[in-house]
């Protein structure tokens, strides 16, 4: 938030007044609307109007939550990571190429060498079952000690697993068996914050997060998994998993942490697609992490193939690990090559994808909710891998268009042809 903005919401909290009956009530508003204006969310405004109470007159119950919500009316909060945005004054200069690149402007430390620096983001992808959490696990280990991972080696420092999923005693059984299997003890620099049960999408754990970890400096944090933070986005719209990435990208830049996630393939063989487009959900997966590593199943059961891309490195060469309980290690005997391939289908042989596009254009008489076209492509080609396939050509081709309607609360996805939807939005603008 900016200073001016801050010091407002402050200067509001102070002179708050606590007994008068009408002029308290209409002060605790102008606390609120300042507090949702500057970014705080209503749950921290809501502690901060309790602690700045004062005087003889005792709150009544709910008469905090009750002005937060009339504000909300007529204040509507800023996007979730607001909170975390530059004050526009803070945006650095534009400045001359030849005086920007004679200044020295060293790289960030390496937190695993040659795959991921401080500050970077990376996602760690691959399908059910492959022991994701664990190999993510497995490097918290190993940057907390300063060990290696998977062969690269790492600079040690202070780690943070943020755990959504698991129960705390399966979290403590896997560090200990980690931990054996390393060879080292449990070290003190891995910290563990277990959220099951506790959590909410990612921007409500943000505030709180930071309040924790500030001044610490961390070297990397791993949420896991990355879903449990979507809250009610959509993990194929790309405006929502942009925001999701914008999200973890402002605690990288506060904390000066790397961040590492993991994230699910798409259903169905993985090993035709091109790695980077392996991970299920929108693309900006494969376009926003600086680094993108991912799991594919090989051709002998319990082994991988680790490939990698990253943004601020050469390309390491692929490699085939197995699963060694606890661990993924490494198995230099295995051709990376060889990945698992699709069983070869057995039944009628299915139309190719180009054929049914314009039966798929045909189903789309007017704007239509996207799910539904989705369950009407289905039953048009066959498989939900093949209805990804036909609904990436419709779009990519341009012959539909996706069109969203935001609002506090609600997203509407529609698709439809490019006059259907030019249409729909001109409607709205005449109403």
């Amino acid at each position: 938030m900016s200073s001016g903005a801050g010091t407002a919401y402050a200067d509001a909290l102070r002179t708050m007044p606590a007994s008068g009956g009408g002029g308290a009530h209409a002060h605790l508003m102008t606390v609120a609307n300042v507090g949702l204006i500057t970014g705080i969310t209503p749950d921290q405004i809501e502690r901060d109007m309790a602690a700045a109470w004062h005087g003889e007159r005792t709150p009544k119950d709910g008469e905090f939550r009750e002005a937060i919500e009339k504000a909300l009316q007529t204040s509507p909060p800023p996007r979730p990571s607001a909170a975390l945005a530059q004050d526009a004054s803070n945006f650095p200069a534009i400045v001359r190429a030849d005086e920007f690149t004679a200044t020295p402007c060293p790289a960030p430390p390496e937190v695993v060498h040659g795959v991921l620096h401080r500050g970077s983001k990376m996602v760690y992808g691959g399908p059910s079952k492959a022991f994701k959490s664990w190999t993510l696990m497995d490097l918290c280990m190993a940057v907390a000690t300063g060990g290696d991972w998977f062969g690269f080696p790492s600079t040690i420092g202070l780690v943070l697993y943020v755990n959504l999923e698991l129960q705390a005693f399966a979290v403590h059984r896997r560090l200990q068996a980690i931990a054996q299997a390393r060879g080292c003890a449990v070290p003190a620099n891995l910290r563990i914050w277990n959220l099951r049960g506790t959590q909410g999408a990612l921007p409500d754990l943000l505030p709180e997060l930071l309040r924790q970890i500030e001044g610490e400096g961390y070297a990397l944090i791993v949420p896991d998994p990355i879903y449990k933070c979507l809250g009610g986005r959509n993990e194929n719209d790309a405006g929502d998993m942009g925001e999701l990435m914008g999200e973890l990208e402002a605690v990288a830049l506060k904390t000066g942490a790397a961040i590492a996630f993991g994230a699910h393939f798409a259903k169905g063989n993985a090993s035709g697609k091109e790695h980077i487009d392996r991970v299920s959900g929108s693309g900006v997966f494969a376009r926003d992490p600086d680094t993108i590593a991912t799991a594919t199943a090989h051709e002998v059961d319990g082994a991988f193939t680790i490939e990698t891309t990253c943004r601020n490195f050469p390309p390491p060469t692929p490699f085939a690990v197995r699963w060694a309980y606890p661990r993924m290690v490494l198995d230099t005997a295995l051709d990376p090559t060889r990945l698992r391939q699709a069983r070869r289908q057995t039944g009628p042989a299915r139309p190719e994808i180009d054929t049914l596009v314009a039966d798929a254009v045909a189903l789309v008489n007017a704007p239509m909710n996207i799910s539904i076209f989705r369950g009407k492509l289905y039953k048009l080609a066959g498989t939900q891998g093949r209805v990804r396939e036909l609904f990436n050509v419709l779009t990519g081709n341009g012959h539909l268009v996706e069109h969203h309607e935001r609002g506090r609360g609600t997203h509407i996805a529609l698709i439809g042809t490019p006059a259907q939807i030019a249409s729909h939005r001109q409607s709205k603008l005449d109403v």
